[in-house]
């Protein structure tokens, strides 16, 4: 390994170290400020506000091995259907160009099929027309302070989900960026809704063992003072579960706390999608949320690394950490190349470069689909996905006739 990766590795860790000192050095001013720590190390509230942290992130790496891995499997499907079909149909060489025709018709058949399939879940599937589009507008906004309904619907995220397979399996220029950072605030949105779920579940438990105990000839009043009087000693366990759901649980049920959980789900599908944990931070910091805590660097640095580590670990390869892939740096023998400090110039001209034509790219699409398209009844949604499937099949068949 060669001097300038081994700096690399050390700035990234030395930058991890500092924003973790910052960030726990905050936090323990806070609590001395505000008087909530009651001399423990760690209070309860931290404990579980850590733990559902972890299984934010949990849920959304898992979700990021779904989706993958079924995407995955459809592209491989396609590729290895469409290579059979070529064999069969080229073992006259006389008929070569016959063949090629037809595979590309195999290819775009598949493709618009694939690609209409993912439209019309979306477009017409009943209750869920929030399943249209990325879904980081979604979650910018409700990060934001606006409400977005159904935020938490369990059918938008199985649309979502299918629907980005079905997108990436068409080969369409479509990424997992967008539909992992909704599925992964969805997930941080969930969590805190099944806080205040449990807190209500055990209420009913204690609720139904002392009418079970007292019966029903008790007014409201006694049967909470009842309630009240059922002990650690009496029934440890649901005294153990009331405790924590009236206690910690029910905590989180607050919409300040909803929204770090979503913010931590978000930043930790970012950070799969691209397997760039510092860069799911920054993306949270810089383009979703306005309110950001500084006790939420800490946290959201762990989510990012659970959620990259999930993928990795499924991949069996702990460099292989990110749902799209940018290709291997690699020469012609195999060798992977390294980075070197005089290529961050080029790094800088190219980002600009992107930047300029991506300000101005957009400005020519948004201007053509309001004065050409919008008003055009072949352009209809559906249509116009098949439309540029078509197109992009077509671009493919004569950028690299080797796709096939």
């Amino acid at each position: 390994m060669s001097f300038h990766v081994i700096s690399c590795y050390m700035l990234r860790y030395i930058m991890l170290y500092i924003l973790c000192c910052i960030t726990l050095n905050t936090q323990a001013k806070k609590e001395l400020s505000s008087g909530d720590n009651d001399g423990t190390p760690i209070s309860s509230k931290d404990t579980t506000r850590w733990v559902l942290t972890i299984v934010c992130a949990l849920i959304s790496g898992l979700t990021t091995i779904v989706i993958v891995s079924a995407s995955e499997k459809l592209v491989a499907w396609r590729t290895r259907t469409l290579a059979g079909w070529l064999t069969m149909s080229s073992n006259n060489d006389t008929e070569q160009s016959y063949a090629l025709w037809y595979v590309f018709a195999a290819y775009c058949l598949v493709s618009l099929l694939l690609a209409d399939a993912a439209a019309t879940l979306c477009l017409y599937w009943p209750g869920v027309p929030e399943a249209v589009g990325s879904g980081i507008p979604e979650v910018k906004a409700y990060l934001n302070g606006i409400r977005v309904k159904k935020f938490n619907n369990p059918t938008l995220l199985v649309v979502k989900m299918v629907g980005s397979v079905l997108s990436v399996g068409s080969s369409m220029a479509v990424g997992m960026e967008g539909p992992l950072v909704m599925i992964g605030a969805y997930a941080g949105a969930t969590l805190a809704q099944c806080s205040m779920g449990l807190s209500l579940l055990v209420l009913k438990m204690k609720v139904f063992k002392s009418w079970l105990k007292y019966g029903n000839k008790s007014t409201s009043g006694e049967l909470s003072a009842k309630i009240n009087c059922i002990d650690e000693e009496e029934d440890p366990i649901l005294h153990w579960l009331w405790v924590k759901a009236t206690g910690d649980l029910s905590y989180f049920a607050n919409d300040a706390e909803r929204r770090k959980l979503i913010t931590i789900g978000a930043a930790c599908g970012f950070a799969a999608s691209f397997g760039a944990p510092i860069g799911g931070m920054l993306f949270i910091m810089d383009d979703i949320s306005t309110f950001f805590d500084q006790d939420m660097f800490l946290r959201i640095l762990v989510a990012n690394t659970v959620g990259t580590f999930c993928l990795a670990y499924y991949r069996g390869n702990l460099s292989d950490y990110g749902a799209i892939s940018f290709g291997s740096y690699k020469d012609d023998s195999g060798n992977s190349l390294h980075h070197r400090f005089l290529d961050i110039p080029f790094w800088i001209i190219i980002g600009i470069s992107g930047g300029v034509l991506g300000e101005h790219s957009i400005d020519i699409v948004t201007d053509v689909m309001q004065r050409v398209l919008i008003r055009s009844t072949v352009c209809r949604p559906a249509r116009f996905c098949l439309m540029i499937s078509f197109l992009y099949c077509c671009d493919v068949r004569y950028s690299n006739s080797s796709t096939f």
